[in-house]
């Protein structure tokens, strides 16, 4: 086996990075110690010194680099978003647009240069209001600096952690245009510069000629220049499930076709073999450059760039040296790149790809074999050209087996789902996708001297386009294809989790594998929040879904869970053995709960009215399994919840003050209010003497004044999504960022 002498290097600062993000050792120790082991390294020539030098190095590094980072620094200020700042800064990237209430704002990455007359060096991301702002330009901006948005539910994206690897620790918002000044536009740096105006000016070309078909001209855009900003999230959901994704995102298939061409170009040319590279190269970084320096694409890049200068100087390579040189270079620019789902993936997978590949494919390839005795001049030119075909299918479904096994954990830990329809639709959609960026980049090359050609290559395009669109779904169709799986340690005890949603207050009920929600969201709070907590969950499929309101902010997105969850539907015989009946204490029993309802399809019940409806009580309870296995609710549900976990009772209110009031005082343990509009904490003791209080909406304004009962207030905008739970003969409260509250039993 030849040897890897970059691979224990690359290894080595994995491991000091990771030891310095899991404890904080001041930067100054982890300075003494490589200095000692550098002198070790240098006067014994020993590997085991060279290796402990370079973790500690690494180590080194990446606390410096956090420590000294003035947005790091500002970030730990208590009062930091309570001052506004006119800001200096120069843009890293081209704003991104969004929506923002009933006006649009700009999203970019900038590096900040002074504030408040200082001179400053950090990077922010910045939102402002008004026109946009293009890669380059220096803008002067009054605005607010704070902290980044965490995760406050299980499985949501979450900003500060994704933001801080990518070294960014505040963010910068402008509410007003009026304050956001572009003060001169700047080029910044002129590779990146040059590699965005070059993107610009032929990014158009491979659509060209293909109409108003947009969705067909973004996933050309996609595979060619790694754009997924324009793509549907029904089509990205596709992607996903189908592990055809990677086929959007600048990496080594990408890297390596351009290479080839512009090879095969500079042959043509007849350049020397050693000047090829020095062609290729600067090619291969302005395409890395203007596709967003991603992790995948710069990691291809960097491999290409030390394979073509072996190949140059007719030195061998080795594909292991290569990528652990790579991710050596990448650590040493940026330590946190560690941490970046990109980089894991792409190191993983390609590790394991140049590892197992070629076994795997002499193991699949092994049966369709001639006999090793029969001379190759007797072997037909038919037979010849059907072992190279069974060769070139073995390679890439030993290639598509490894990616999706070895990308099997980052599936569960991370995205909570796994696909069992991967391999097949990879083997089937990897040519196809890699016709489209190959007959996409000719289009562009030729375009200058044949633009008729260009034309007919981008019509090729667009019929292969809608082959991919059938074979992913065409593989996504098949039943059962894909799954969730939960977050460790699986659970089967009975809970109800409140999440952070704000005004769509939406519930989860849980009793072994039976599962409900109440208020789902608003089509934007689904795909940021509730989707990916079902997900975490493990959920895939509802025993019941339910409304409160039937408006947009709680029901807006039932026709989605509906369509990415398998909905158990009522009939009209299931109504007397449905769990969730109206309060006796309304004039209502379980054999007349039904009347009235609706029962067509949850869809349908949208457009139902809850005015029409008398102030009542919906119970649900988590007691009893098997009544709670056969729950089916009909919507909408009461505006007032009383949920029953083993002795205690959960009350959640959907009503205001004077709906509140007119409600029979009782005791209860724990109420659960959208906020203190609704009612004050000191009303709802009085009326429902609870052991805890929690708030779905605003923030606490200070210490709890001297006037208010010594009850627990929890706020889910500082809490995070709250699990209510039973422990042995206790009632848990636990909070998503940590937070733990017990309550004993009592009796009534």
């Amino acid at each position: 086996m030849r040897r890897i002498p970059l691979g224990g290097l690359f290894l080595a600062a994995c491991l000091g990075v990771a030891v310095a993000e899991v404890w904080p050792i001041p930067f100054l120790v982890w300075g003494i110690a490589f200095g000692l082991f550098a002198f070790a390294a240098v006067a014994w020539t020993q590997t085991a010194f060279a290796l402990a030098a370079t973790l500690l190095f690494f180590g080194f590094w990446h606390s410096f680099r956090k420590g000294s980072d003035q947005g790091y620094q500002l970030a730990t200020k208590p009062d930091l978003a309570n001052r506004i700042h006119q800001i200096d800064l120069e843009a890293e990237a081209d704003s991104k647009p969004f929506h923002w209430g009933n006006q649009i704002k700009q999203r970019l990455i900038a590096k900040v240069t002074g504030m408040d007359g200082r001179p400053m060096d950090f990077r922010v991301e910045a939102e402002l209001a008004g026109q946009p702002v293009n890669y380059g330009d220096r803008c002067q901006v009054m605005g607010r600096l704070e902290a980044p948005q965490r995760a406050m539910n299980p499985g949501e994206f979450d900003e500060r952690t994704y933001l801080r690897h990518e070294g960014i620790y505040v963010v910068l918002n402008s509410a007003k245009a009026r304050d956001v000044t572009i003060k001169q536009h700047s080029w910044g740096n002129p590779i990146f510069a040059i590699a965005l105006t070059c993107r610009k000016a032929v990014e158009n070309i491979p659509t060209r000629s293909l109409g108003k078909d947009r969705p067909i001209k973004a996933l050309i855009e996609g595979v060619t220049f790694g754009d997924r900003s324009d793509f549907d999230p029904d089509l990205l959901d596709l992607l996903q499930d189908t592990g055809t994704l990677h086929l959007f995102v600048i990496d080594g298939l990408k890297v390596t076709l351009l290479a080839g061409i512009s090879w095969i170009a500079a042959r043509l040319f007849c350049l020397p073999r050693r000047w090829i590279a020095g062609a290729v190269v600067p090619l291969l970084l302005l395409y890395c450059a203007g596709t967003g320096l991603s992790a995948a694409g710069l990691r291809a890049t960097l491999m290409a760039l030390f394979v073509l200068v072996g190949i140059s100087l007719e030195r061998p390579i080795l594909q292991l040296n290569a990528m652990s040189g790579a991710g050596f270079i990448l650590l040493l620019c940026n330590p946190e790149e560690l941490f970046q789902l990109g980089f894991q993936l792409s190191f993983a997978i390609v590790a394991f790809i140049v590892i197992g590949a070629r076994p795997l494919t002499s193991c699949l390839a092994h049966p369709f074999k001639p006999d090793p005795w029969i001379p190759r001049q007797l072997i037909s030119p038919l037979r010849r050209l059907s072992q190279k075909l069974i060769h070139r299918s073995a390679e890439l479904l030993a290639v598509c087996t490894i990616c999706w096994v070895s990308s099997l954990p980052f599936s569960i830990f991370y995205f909570h789902r796994i696909s069992f329809s991967n391999i097949v639709a990879n083997f089937l959609a990897v040519p196809v996708g890699t016709w489209i960026l190959f007959t996409a980049l000719v289009s562009i090359l030729i375009s200058p001297i044949a633009g008729w050609a260009s034309i007919y290559l981008n019509n090729t395009n667009w019929l292969l386009a809608h082959l991919f669109l059938v074979i992913v779904n065409a593989s996504a169709a098949f039943p059962g294809q894909a799954m969730n799986i939960g977050r460790l340690p699986w659970s089967t005890a009975a809970k109800m989790v409140v999440l952070a949603s704000g005004r769509s207050e939406t519930i989860y009920f849980c009793r072994g594998s039976s599962t409900g929600l109440v208020n789902p969201g608003s089509p934007s709070k689904y795909r940021r929040i509730t989707e990916p907590f079902l997900r975490s969950e493990g959920v895939n499929g509802l025993s019941f879904l339910n409304w409160t309101r039937t408006d947009q902010d709680h029901s807006g997105s039932a026709s989605e869970v509906i369509k990415h969850f398998k909905v158990t539907r009522n009939s009209p015989e299931d109504l007397s053995s449905r769990l969730v009946r109206h309060s006796l204490s309304n004039g209502g029993s379980p054999a007349t709960a039904g009347k009235g309802d609706d029962v067509s399809s949850p869809i349908g019940l949208a457009n139902a009215t809850t005015s029409r409806m008398p102030l009542g009580e919906e119970k649900i309870s988590l007691n009893d399994k098997t009544e709670w296995s056969c729950t089916k609710l009909i919507p909408p549900l009461k505006p007032v919840l009383d949920c029953e976990l083993g002795s205690f009772v959960v009350l959640v209110l959907n009503i205001n003050r004077q709906q509140i009031e007119a409600l029979p005082s009782r005791t209860v343990d724990v109420v659960v209010v959208p906020s203190q509009r609704q009612c004050s904490s000191p009303e709802l003791v009085r009326k429902f003497h609870p052991q805890a209080i929690l708030y779905l909406q605003g923030k606490p304004a200070g210490n709890q004044s001297s006037g208010e009962p010594a009850v627990p207030i929890w706020f889910l905008g500082n809490k995070g999504a709250v699990t209510i739970a039973l422990s042995d003969k206790d009632l848990e409260l636990s909070g998503y960022l940590g937070d733990r509250l017990t309550l004993r039993s009592r009796s009534r």
